[in-house]
């Protein structure tokens, strides 16, 4: 006897437990009934024992009298739907569909009620037993009310948590995307670019490959700023900007802003010659934009002057040299006019 009753007093019954004591007691020693009701008095739970076939209330703790706020004279002869218990004559049915399924059932959930209609949430253990031909249910009901409380609190916590992980995750993509962008144009910007250089300049080193780069330098832009305004001069960078973006076709290739007004392309793999054509190109499409610049000495648009280098793995010249080869011949390009196109003599 002292064993059961630790075993009670220490946790949730289950109800195949309660089922052998129940089973003991009454069909074994029926004048032991008090013995019985001594074991179920020491349940933590409510335990309450009805017919199966009336649903009328046999035998109760009185945790569960507590709970419900009924007397056992109350009780007795009353059936779980008299007394409202369950919110509806469909609870208790399906509560009865579900343990006829099975001898037990464990952690069945639905709301119970109270004699004043206060309501919680019952996790119910039951079982069915057989006494003298007659089938009864034995239940062992827990109030969970504040467990699924906390559990809904901790979810939603965890919810918000992950919401949370995603928009820093989400900000710090932005943010690394910005420290490598230019904010104006969208190109890469100078860091992202001398990162690049840094790194094809090494694969040059390895491979018998070229690398060339294009500096280019909308003329005259200082005026046009002047002329325009600065709300103007910014969407003419980033009209000149989408252009030269458009004039490469690699995934190698990077267009990049330098600074103000110059931008530079780095072209991987690519030959004296053909980085020529293509800044050509590029200096003729800017032009054919046609954006009105009055006051240039050169054309009644906007154009730009274009230097070009070109490097190989002969190349005797540090990496945080090669952008200065192509600013050389930018100037010379701008020292013979304007609107043209020079290659660094190298």
């Amino acid at each position: 006897m002292i064993d059961l009753f630790s075993f009670l007093i220490g946790g949730f019954v289950v109800g195949i437990f309660l089922t052998f004591i129940l089973n003991y007691f009454i069909n074994k020693f029926k004048k032991e009934k008090l013995k019985f009701m001594t074991i179920i008095e020491t349940s933590p739970d409510s335990v309450v024992v009805t017919n199966l076939s009336d649903g009328k209330i046999v035998i109760a703790n009185n945790n569960f009298m507590q709970k419900m706020q009924y007397s056992m004279e109350e009780l007795l002869d009353e059936t779980t739907v008299s007394i409202k218990i369950w919110k509806d004559q469909c609870s208790r049915e399906n509560f009865l569909n579900a343990i006829k399924n099975s001898e037990n059932i464990e952690k069945y959930e639905d709301y119970l009620y109270a004699k004043d209609g206060s309501k919680f949430l019952g996790c119910i253990s039951a079982n069915k037993m057989s006494i003298d031909g007659e089938e009864y249910i034995i239940s062992i009901i827990r109030d969970v009310t504040k467990v699924r409380e906390t559990e809904k609190k901790l979810l939603e916590s965890e919810r918000k948590y992950k919401e949370l992980a995603e928009q820093l995750k989400l900000e710090k993509e932005i943010a690394e995307k910005n420290s490598l962008t230019d904010g104006l144009t969208g190109l890469a910007n100078r860091r992202y670019l001398e990162d690049r250089i840094f790194y094809e300049f090494a694969r040059m080193k390895r491979t018998w490959m070229e690398l060339s780069i294009i500096m280019i330098d909308v003329d005259y832009f200082k005026l046009y700023n002047d002329t325009y305004g600065h709300m103007q001069g910014d969407e003419c960078l980033k009209i000149v900007a989408n252009e030269l973006n458009n004039s490469v076709k690699r995934a190698t290739d990077l267009v990049a802003r330098y600074g103000g007004e110059e931008f530079v392309v780095l072209l991987p793999n690519t030959g004296k010659e053909e980085a020529h054509m293509m800044a050509t190109s590029m200096k003729k499409n800017i032009e054919n934009l046609k954006i009105i610049h009055e006051l240039s000495d050169v054309s009644s648009y906007v154009t730009v002057s274009v230097g070009v280098a070109t490097f190989n793995r002969d190349t005797k010249l540090p990496c945080n040299m090669l952008i200065q080869q192509a600013d050389e011949a930018l100037y010379l390009a701008k020292d013979y006019g304007r609107n043209q196109v020079v290659a660094a003599n190298l």
